[in-house]
């Protein structure tokens, strides 16, 4: 009987340990499941946050989107724009140019009709000017209004 008792008794110790020991793991397994969670609801909770910036950066991605496309428009339109500006520059240069040397025709033909001084009328009219060149300037041989009236009258 004491020999059973001993063997209880020895019995007894072992569970308690193991007990013990397994009451040791389930608080480690208890407290590491309680990190785990709150680790998990601070990713979450980073992700949340992630997950907004990323929405709000590809918001203001398609709005940037939109912008170039806009401006890039806009510049297609300035350049379509100046061209045509520049073409309608041309035209109006040809057009003077065209203005100069019909008028320097015309000075040309009035001195050899003899209606310019120094032409056969007898030196009562001053003579014009030296016929006007594209691209010059008054002292290069063009013809002011002021200088035109006065040779023509």
């Amino acid at each position: 009987m004491q020999q059973r008792l001993a063997s209880y008794q020895v019995q007894l110790e072992a569970a308690e340990r193991q007990i013990r020991q397994i009451a040791e793991k389930a608080e480690g397994a208890t407290t590491e499941s309680a990190e785990l969670r709150q680790r998990c609801e601070q990713e979450a909770t980073d992700r949340a946050a992630l997950e907004e910036q990323l929405s709000s950066e590809r918001r203001q991605a398609q709005e940037f989107a939109g912008r170039i496309t806009e401006l890039e428009k806009e510049l297609v339109r300035i350049g379509q724009q100046l061209g045509e500006e520049r073409q309608s520059a041309a035209n109006r240069m040809d057009l003077l140019v065209k203005a100069q040397e019909n008028l320097s025709q015309l000075v040309e033909a009035a001195g050899r009709a003899g209606t310019i001084s120094g032409n056969g009328d007898g030196g009562n009219r001053p003579a014009l000017p030296a016929p006007v060149e594209a691209g010059g300037s008054a002292s290069q041989g063009h013809v002011s209004e002021t200088e035109l009236v006065a040779a023509l009258n």
